[in-house]
């Protein structure tokens, strides 16, 4: 028998190296999934995913409180603000769309939508592109779509990896009238990471420009007036968006005032991200809190400082 080459072994301890971080980052995201289903006892519990932000393949993910399957390429939901990503860079990458420095004046609604005025979180006042993402601005993200045609946004999202819907432009941009899955919104994330290509080099979905640009506006949301500021992250640069839902009864064929879709999507490390962060939590029940800013931020920003530990010295 040939002696082992000092290169074999070389690459065996770097692959058992490796399943020994997963391994680590699989305990952290299943701990921390446990103490949302503890704290806020989700109807239909809590999906969480982390995955290579290159390629879009899964390092760990849990599923807790569904039949036992993981759901995340099967359970379909409204996956809320945290949508809005995809849409208002869509919105960028278009010739007649917005730029990162469109202006827009958020009064606190947007009632140019027939039949319906679409509440805003608060009047904002004048803001740019940045800021809707900064501040989950609903009124700035209807006055992008306003600059696209349905058709254009539609074509844009499925070249995401996203379906079609019959919403109009403004529900589907506010991350409303569209059903996705937990992998196919980590796997559409990869194209931030890849600098406007998804997942390894597949394909080009926007530029270089708007995609790094959007990562950019993601991190202003950790600001200390930003939606996401209560992530907590620690000495890392990290873009993140979360976003609530009211959840869509199919029966009733209307929008639940009891039941949300929280969650949270982060990019990092943002000068060269090697992870996406997503976490899902199905209507949440105790605690008085429902949104994405209030019970996944803080939980995707635990799992951060998690895995940044373990290549700490």
């Amino acid at each position: 028998m040939h002696p082992t080459k000092p290169l074999s072994i070389f690459l065996i301890i770097l692959a058992l190296s490796s399943c020994k971080a997963e391994n680590k980052i699989q305990t952290a995201i299943q701990q921390v999934s446990e103490e949302i289903m503890e704290q806020y006892e989700p109807l239909e519990g809590v999906m969480t995913l982390v995955v290579d932000a290159k390629t879009g393949d899964i390092i760990a993910s849990v599923d807790l409180g569904g039949t036992g399957d993981n759901r995340a390429e099967t359970y379909t939901y409204e996956p809320g603000s945290v949508f809005r990503i995809f849409s208002i860079s869509s919105a960028m990458f278009l010739p007649d769309g917005i730029t990162a420095d469109s202006k827009f004046t958020c009064n606190g609604f947007y009632d140019k939508v027939k039949g319906k005025s679409i509440k805003c979180i608060k009047a904002h006042g004048e803001i740019d592109t940045g800021d809707i993402i900064k501040y989950s601005c609903y009124s700035g993200t209807c006055y992008a779509a306003e600059k696209v045609t349905d058709k254009e946004l539609h074509f844009m999202l499925s070249q995401f990896g996203f379906g079609v819907s019959n919403f109009s432009k403004y529900s589907i941009a506010l991350g409303q009238g569209i059903a996705v899955t937990a992998k196919q919104m980590v796997k559409a994330a990869t194209v931030f990471a890849n600098h406007g290509m998804l997942g390894d080099n597949e394909m080009e979905v926007i530029s270089p420009k708007v995609a790094d640009a959007m990562l950019l506006m993601m991190e202003k949301a950790t600001q200390p007036d930003g939606i996401a500021r209560l992530h907590g992250v620690k000495d890392c640069r990290v873009a993140i968006v979360p976003g609530t839902a009211q959840w869509y009864d199919p029966e009733t064929r209307t929008y639940s005032d009891s039941k949300f879709v929280a969650a949270a999507l982060a990019i990092f490390p943002i000068e060269d991200p090697k992870y996406i962060v997503y976490n899902v939590v199905l209507h949440p029940s105790k605690g008085g809190i429902t949104t994405g800013t209030g019970i996944c931020v803080p939980a995707v920003g635990e799992i951060i400082n998690r895995i940044n530990s373990l290549s700490s010295p």
